[in-house]
């Protein structure tokens, strides 16, 4: 049901700002291999991380270089879930406040990164970044704003990822789930947006991927009951892949592939949106996109959407 509003509401708006498009064939759109990070961990298990105050366990602010392994961040990420364990702390595990953050050329880590074989549960939100900028445009084909290879659950209220004013970049997928990588469970499912995106009137928050917004491949499960918008941009500019590149929106590609809402999958507010690449909402390769909600699907209200030349709407 929800791909049926999905197409109405994207063939909509595809008719009346793309005039030039080309036809692609089940047999064109392979699903290619999974080349995000596989660093298998046989970790032991850790105890919960929280402190007795609830701070973050990662707090950036000032100008940082993550190749640096400035303490406390990784040498290459500013959080990384290995092992196995569990945090009872509400507040996010990772906060980036008045900082500009860099991943500098030969760093392929996310900024937040589920190590392969990890299995971690949280009680709150996992990142919160404000009044920030973080590029890691720079760094080799890999690297993601958020990047789950293992199993990542969070019983938190409020949303997973909250972006406000502030500038964000990451070289290929802003949030990747790869193969073995589950975000949310049927035990354990989000319980509010996954990413909530929200600018001034005076300044718009800046969301860039050169890759996918959101691709699940591989196998990546990704599990919701919320029914708010899985996405949320409020005074946002979403700018996502190139010209002539296999680039999408969001995406589910393989045949154990899913994404479970109960909730529709965008709301954008006074939002510009530029797609490029080959598709705003791809499923394929026998992936799957379910959702029991009765609202639409996508709703973009003011703002934009652009299409590229060459970009489906919608395509499955």
């Amino acid at each position: 049901e929800a791909a049926v509003l999905a197409n109405a509401v994207i063939d909509t708006v595809t008719k009346t700002e793309q005039t030039t498009g080309q036809t692609k064939t089940e047999e064109q759109k392979q699903e290619p291999k999974d080349t995000k990070s596989d660093n298998a961990t046989t970790a032991p298990v850790t105890a919960d991380t929280s402190s007795a105050t609830d701070q973050p366990d990662v707090k950036i602010s000032g100008t940082k270089d993550l190749t640096a392994a400035e303490t406390p961040l990784d040498t290459k990420s500013g959080k990384s879930f290995e092992g196995s364990g569990s945090r009872s702390g509400k507040t996010p595990v990772v906060e980036v406040t008045d900082a500009k953050v860099t991943q500098a050329s030969g760093d392929t880590d996310s900024l937040i990164l589920s190590k392969s074989g990890s299995d971690w549960s949280l009680s709150g939100p996992v990142l919160k970044i404000v009044n920030s900028e973080i590029n890691n445009v720079t760094s080799p084909s890999g690297s993601s704003l958020v990047e789950v290879m293992g199993k990542l659950t969070s019983s938190a209220e409020s949303a997973f990822i909250t972006i406000d004013p502030s500038t964000v970049k990451a070289k290929d997928d802003f949030i990747h789930i790869g193969a073995g990588g589950s975000l949310g469970s049927a035990a354990s499912p989000l319980k509010s947006h996954l990413l909530l995106a929200t600018g001034t009137a005076a300044t718009a928050t800046k969301l860039t991927a050169g890759g996918d917004f959101v691709e699940l491949t591989g196998g990546g499960t990704l599990t919701s009951n919320a029914t708010v918008p899985l996405l949320k941009f409020d005074k946002a500019e979403v700018t996502v892949g190139a010209d002539s590149a296999e680039t999408h929106f969001f995406r589910v590609t393989g045949s154990t592939s899913k994404a479970s809402l109960a909730g529709p999958l965008v709301s954008g507010l006074d939002t510009k949106f530029t797609i490029k690449g080959s598709a705003a909402l791809e499923v394929v390769n026998s992936g799957k996109l379910e959702s029991t909600t009765t609202s639409p699907f996508v709703d973009i209200t003011g703002g934009s959407l652009t299409l590229g030349s060459n970009v489906h709407g919608l395509f499955m």
